[in-house]
């Protein structure tokens, strides 16, 4: 179908991003670079595209004159949501995770990704720890996630606590003991770094052939959203970027605008409703299965990353970079709601407990996400009702991991906060 002139509908768009290989610069000179979003439709909450005018001052000669306005620096602001959706691809024996858009925006948000390879358990396995094909460890680190498929053919997600060449202990044990040469799934994970230092690029595009636009040093913010009991829900996040400039579709180092709108090649991206999976709640240092998981109605992880410019005249409008700013709490807040059956979770407070949170939707392996806040202390308990039910909600704050073991300490083993698929 050929769009060359207005008017057109709003919400018949392609979007697709890039991590930027130099801060700002034009690079859709190799468009094969750029993967498509799979955005949700209508979605798009915030795109901005700012040229500031500044008023020189000048002195007038007549009451009702003004003068002409120059221009200044420009930015923009995009935002818009997307289901938090696994790869659809398993990272089972000698196959390592792989990422599509979505691992490429968490990726430059978080700061990190690790791309585990699959394996398979090899002697020795208890509920908790085992050795895997010899050389299958480098790949499958602490802090990143191990699945394995149980007697009922559900994916269990575990994050793994410690590697010794070959040797893998999991934080928490699986339900039942793996079997040698059972798969051992590996994860896509993603987890916060000291010093991310990267940037995306945004195309926009729109049916019209003028409607075209790049956005280049962005950087942001994301929010989850994490439907249990709604019907037709899918877990989703919301990202909210802010950019040091934007170019006109006819002023890229590809014309934007010589052509009609493609149709988009989504890769590594197969959503998956919210209803199922486990939340599970322990105390750093145990492991044992039994009574670690929590029946919840409602889930709420809050990241807490902020992005400020670092400021200068040799940067793009006045912008260097990004860097990410120390939020004045945790880096991740959060919460769970459930009945009320006695004062544990009171007790979780009072005795200012370590805790590990996970939270696993889905259970099918290429289709399952572990979200994890591994050491948290719960803030408030408060009796709620749920519904006519004797409830109760528990507050939590993210800290940096306490309960991974590595030789040398490292941003996958102390992130605070971690989402992996597998």
């Amino acid at each position: 179908m050929t769009f060359s002139a207005g008017p057109t509908v709003h919400d018949v768009q392609r979007v697709r991003v890039w991590t930027e290989s130099t801060f700002a610069t034009d690079g859709t000179g190799t468009l094969s670079n750029f993967k498509d979003v799979p955005m949700k439709e209508g979605s798009m909450g915030t795109f901005k595209l700012t040229q500031e005018t500044i008023d020189p001052g000048s002195i007038v000669q007549t009451r009702w004159n003004y003068r002409q306005e120059i221009l200044g620096k420009k930015h923009c602001e995009l935002s818009f949501t997307m289901p938090l959706a696994p790869t659809g691809t398993e990272a089972g024996n000698s196959t390592a995770a792989v990422a599509g858009a979505l691992g490429v925006i968490l990726k430059a948000i978080m700061g990190g990704e690790q791309l585990g390879t699959g394996t398979r358990a090899k002697s020795g396995w208890t509920s908790t720890s085992g050795t895997v094909t010899t050389g299958a460890g480098a790949n499958l680190l602490a802090g990143s996630s191990l699945g394995w498929v149980n007697s009922s053919s559900q994916l269990e997600a575990r994050e793994i606590k410690q590697r010794s060449t070959d040797t893998l202990t999991t934080k928490l044990a699986f339900s039942g003991t793996p079997a040698n040469t059972d798969v051992l799934y590996a994860s896509a994970t993603y987890y916060l770094t000291g010093s991310p230092d990267t940037s995306l690029q945004f195309i926009i595009e729109g049916p019209e052939l003028q409607d075209r636009w790049l956005m280049l040093g962005a950087q942001g913010s994301m929010t989850l959203s994490l439907p249990i009991g709604a019907d037709n829900a899918l877990p989703e996040v919301t990202f909210t970027f802010k950019g040091a400039n934007w170019l006109l579709g006819n002023a890229c180092a590809t014309d934007l605008t010589a052509s009609n709108l493609a149709v988009g090649s989504v890769t590594n991206f197969s959503p998956i409703p919210g209803y199922a999976g486990r939340l599970m709640v322990q105390t750093n240092g145990t492991t044992t299965y039994t009574g670690a998981t929590q029946d919840v109605n409602a889930v709420v992880f809050e990241p807490q990353i902020k992005y400020e410019p670092v400021s200068s005249p040799s940067g793009t409008n006045s912008v260097l970079r990004w860097i990410a700013s120390r939020a004045s709490g945790p880096a991740l807040t959060g919460n769970f709601q459930s009945y009320f059956a006695d004062y544990t979770r009171f007790n979780w407070k009072t005795n200012r407990t370590s805790l590990a949170v996970w939270y696993q939707i889905g259970t099918l392996k290429g289709q399952t996400i572990l979200i994890a806040a591994p050491t948290v202390q719960v803030t408030d308990v408060q009796r709620i009702k749920v519904g006519s039910i004797a409830g109760e909600q528990v507050n939590f704050k993210a800290r940096n991991d306490g309960d991974t073991t590595e030789v040398t300490a490292s941003d996958l083993g102390q992130s605070p906060f971690r989402i992996h698929f597998l």
